[in-house]
């Protein structure tokens, strides 16, 4: 379902959403998980289910680092053009 709204965004890109894109950011909360799974990743103690979680985590983050920098580069594009 996110793969879906992230490809949406991704077509349908303007300067107002891109804007939006690029202050998203993980809540505190989040964050804080992502980089406990982080270390214990590297140290090999996540059980299988955390394993998936993280998975997912990366995968959603790359995904969305990559529609940043369409972001930046739409904005770019735009200012350039002014």
């Amino acid at each position: 379902m996110l793969d879906e709204h992230i490809l949406q965004l991704d077509e349908n890109l303007t300067p107002e959403s891109a804007r939006v894109i690029l202050a998203l950011k993980a809540d505190t909360e989040l964050q804080a998980r992502v980089d406990d799974f982080a270390d214990r990743h590297t140290e090999g103690l996540l059980t299988p289910e955390e394993t998936a979680e993280y998975g997912r985590f990366v995968k959603y983050s790359t995904r969305v680092a990559i529609l940043k920098c369409r972001a930046r580069l739409l904005l770019k594009g735009q200012n350039a053009g002014e």
